[in-house]
């Protein structure tokens, strides 16, 4: 009859039925928070495993141990789980055995640790930080092993978060907002980003729509690797038969990442459609503000140009100011030259008929210079309190108003 080592099937599982049988937790190589303490003589073996498997064999029945269930090691060092009386003592022996055997499959590199979200966390950070997408597959060989099934559940809150700080970026106002144009430029980004918001919130409807969807995709293939899982561990007598239904559940996993990957390109897509969409939005704002500025600069022109025409008015209405103390100056110079004339008529009462004559038709002459002067005054004025004709023909009236003036000025050739 073939004999079997401690490690082999034929030993273990049995031993792992009649563990579960009598609820014996078997949890080797963990670390404990707070073991015993020496002294209080609840260390039952300390060595190398095969040291510690043969010195838990042999030792005390009334030897009792603090730890309330499970053993635990802790550099080779045995705690026992329970009293040993009776039963226990034998379950004890089975379950120093078992972990002989454990222990020297974890040091081969043929059993891992359980994983936390922390792990898988922090090994999706890594991987997204060195421009890839973190993946289930990439995952869980960046950290060498692990249930798809831990990892799919921590790669989901990833996501997340993930997802929860991306919703928190703030879209801010551009500063390079003039002061004249605050309010404005305020009313149309204001009312931009409503538009925008508003489509936001219908992509982001559609887009919490598609990752339900691929939630509910990867929840199904979640429960169908847990119901496989569970499988191939109450399979235990065939280890061909549990090989073939483990590549079973390895096809459908596979199934079920590929259509979660699928649903992860239509999720991309659908942001990359919403980028663009929003990116649009920016550039349609950007085109008003420069429109904006442009009307401005037409504005800062036109008041410029008014301004011009100011000047040039108030230069019309000094000229007219000077032109009608040139025409006062006249109709002084007038009144002195006639009453030369007429102390030249008494002085010379030979030529009184002549220059009496001569001076009436001159005096008739200057009235009627005067009272077309004074007419074209008048139009002078009522040009300047109407500021819509031309400044050409203003100025073409002032001409003419000085020519006259001119005339009037000289004084008649008789007089000479």
């Amino acid at each position: 009859m073939p004999r079997h080592s401690w490690r082999s099937p034929c030993f273990v599982l049995p031993t792992v039925r009649l563990l579960v049988k009598t609820r014996i937790v078997i949890a080797p190589l963990t670390t404990v928070s707070n073991p015993p303490n020496a002294n209080d003589g609840h260390i039952l073996a300390i060595g190398s495993p095969s040291v510690v498997a043969w010195r838990c064999l042999r030792a005390p029945a009334r030897a009792r141990f603090s730890t309330p269930i499970g053993g635990k090691v802790l550099n080779n060092t045995a705690y026992h789980p329970a009293p040993m009386r009776g039963g226990n003592r034998r379950h004890f022996r089975i379950y120093c055995m078992l972990y002989y055997a454990t222990y020297n499959k974890y040091a081969r590199g043929e059993m891992t640790m359980a994983l936390t979200h922390e792990q898988v966390h922090s090994t999706a950070d890594q991987i997204a930080a060195q421009g890839e997408k973190p993946t289930l597959a990439s995952i869980r060989k960046a950290l060498g092993g692990g249930s798809f099934t831990t990892i799919s559940e921590a790669m989901q809150s990833w996501r997340q978060q993930q997802q929860k700080e991306h919703a928190l970026a703030e879209i801010r106002v551009p500063e390079a907002v003039t002061e004249r144009l605050q309010q404005l430029q305020a009313a149309a980004w204001r009312t931009a980003m409503e538009e925008a918001e508003r489509r936001l919130s219908a992509e982001r409807a559609a887009l919490n729509e598609s990752q339900a969807s691929a939630q509910a995709a990867v929840h199904e293939a979640q429960e169908a690797v847990n119901t496989l899982e569970t499988e191939a561990e109450q399979k235990d007598t065939d280890v061909r038969r549990l090989q073939t239904q483990v590549e079973t559940a390895e096809a459908v996993a596979k199934d079920a990442l590929s259509g979660k990957r699928e649903a992860q390109q239509q999720l991309d897509s659908t942001k990359a459609q919403l980028e663009e969409r929003i990116a649009g939005l920016e550039q349609r704002l950007t085109d008003a503000i420069e429109a904006r500025k442009a009307a401005e600069q037409r504005e800062v022109a036109a008041n410029e140009k008014l301004t011009a025409r100011d000047d040039k008015l108030e230069a019309l209405r000094d000229r007219l100011a000077e032109a009608e103390t040139k025409i006062a100056t006249a109709e002084a110079r007038t009144d002195e030259r006639a009453e030369a004339l007429r102390t030249e008529v008494a002085r010379h009462q030979e030529e009184v008929a002549q220059l009496n004559a001569t001076v009436k038709a001159q005096e008739t002459q200057y009235q009627e210079q005067l009272s077309s002067m004074q007419t074209d005054l008048n139009s002078v004025r009522q040009t300047i309190q109407k500021i819509e004709q031309a400044y050409t023909d203003e100025k073409e009236r002032a001409e003419t108003l000085e020519r006259e003036l001119a005339a009037v000025a000289s004084p008649p050739s008789s007089e000479r």
